[in-house]
């Protein structure tokens, strides 16, 4: 568990350092890529349960 804490750590400081925009942009897109899916899948889940019935 340490191991993944310091790859955490190592990560945003290595996104603190780099451009702005980049880190605005890299947590923008995971952020719509996320949802995205989350979507799909309760539109897909809830769609095949109703079949279900």
């Amino acid at each position: 568990m340490g191991v993944i804490v310091q790859d955490l750590r190592y990560a945003l400081r290595q996104l603190h350092r780099s451009p702005g925009g980049f880190t605005v942009v890299a947590v923008i897109t995971l952020a719509l890529g996320i949802g995205a899916n989350t979507s799909t899948f309760q539109f897909l889940d809830a769609s095949a349960r109703e079949a279900c019935r």
